[in-house]
């Protein structure tokens, strides 16, 4: 994987610190200087082999700033690309030669800043395993079969929320063959703003699965294959909830796809996993029917990481993924 590098431009001594403090150990802080922006093979490097940029704006001239946004954005939308941040406030010339708005400040100077505490926390979280059970499926090579599961909950507590609906995918041979959705009836019927939300009416789940007879189908699936969820914060609990409800442990190998997609195609502030990359949309039908759409990214995203990470690390099954996160790779000196 690429060596736990943070790279940072014209930091000062306390703004440095404060990163210090807030990223884990185990990542490296070097210091580029302003000439390596003259080099578009030094911002290529940088760009798509860090995990994050800290840049003073003050430092870079409008064409070296244009270059490295160039840069950035290709990686971010063709292999793999870093957090950029930027720690100060753009000049009257910058703004005026480069379209900023989209662009991500942090004040590190401040006891609190959201977007740095976002990106910390989704750094950090890309930085560790996003698998279990690896042992069961070390062997399971990507294209021998995976379930894709997609959950509808009444909310994102999985303390009080509750499963109603699984979309089951089975992934086989880099095809999706089997698709399937059950319901499972709630303990109280659903409220308006629930049915509005989720798509589904009470009346959809008045033939739903007891919980116990959802968990027994999953712990039932015809293939011994692992299985995908898109999110380790919102997905596992939400499994782990309606196992614990059966008095039963969820201890079926999987991954969380996210964590995988941050280390294929590079770390980025958005909300959906699915928005990552342009390969992915790539891999999209045309005409998704709305109630298939989200297995269809869960599929596509999933496709796009593996031929990732097969083309990119030669990582090619499971057995192979602790090279994503102890390997090394070479950023510019």
């Amino acid at each position: 994987m690429i060596k736990n590098q943070i790279l940072c431009l014209g930091l000062s001594r306390v703004e440095l610190q404060t990163l210090y403090i807030r990223f884990p150990i185990l990542y490296q802080f070097y210091q580029v200087q302003s000439e390596d922006f003259d080099d578009i093979q030094k911002i290529k490097m940088m760009v798509s082999e860090s995990v994050c940029l800290f840049i003073n704006p003050k430092k870079l001239n409008g064409l070296q700033l244009n270059d490295l946004l160039r840069e950035h954005k290709y990686a971010a939308a063709h292999t793999h690309t870093s957090v950029l941040l930027f720690t100060s406030a753009f000049t009257k010339e910058q703004r005026y030669e480069v379209d900023t708005e989209a662009l991500h400040r942090v004040d590190l100077k401040a006891r609190f800043d959201k977007t740095l505490r976002d990106a910390v926390e989704f750094i950090r979280k890309a930085s560790m395993p996003c698998w279990d059970g690896l042992k069961r499926m070390e062997g399971n090579m990507f294209n021998d079969g995976w379930y894709l599961l997609d959950l509808t909950s009444t909310g994102l507590d999985p303390t009080s929320d509750e499963v109603i609906a699984i979309t089951i995918a089975f992934m086989g041979q880099y095809e999706l063959r089997e698709k399937e959705t059950i319901y499972i009836k709630p303990s109280r019927p659903l409220t308006a703003d629930d049915e509005a939300i989720t798509g589904i009416t009470n009346e959809m789940l008045e033939n739903g699965m007891s919980k116990e007879d959802a968990v027994s189908y999953l712990d039932n699936l015809p293939h011994p294959s692992p299985f995908i969820i898109e999110t380790e914060k919102y997905d596992y609990p939400a499994l782990k909830a309606l196992y614990h409800f059966c008095g039963k442990k969820f201890d079926h190998p999987y991954i969380a796809i996210d964590g995988l997609a941050a280390i294929a195609f590079g770390y980025k502030l958005l909300r959906r996993s699915s928005d990552l990359v342009k390969a992915v949309s790539d891999k999209m039908q045309l005409y998704i029917p709305e109630e298939e759409r989200y297995i269809a990214e869960l599929y596509a995203l999933t496709l796009a990481v593996f031929e990732n990470l097969r083309d990119r690390y030669d990582v090619r099954c499971p057995g192979q993924f602790k090279s994503l996160y102890f390997g090394e790779t070479h950023c510019c000196d």
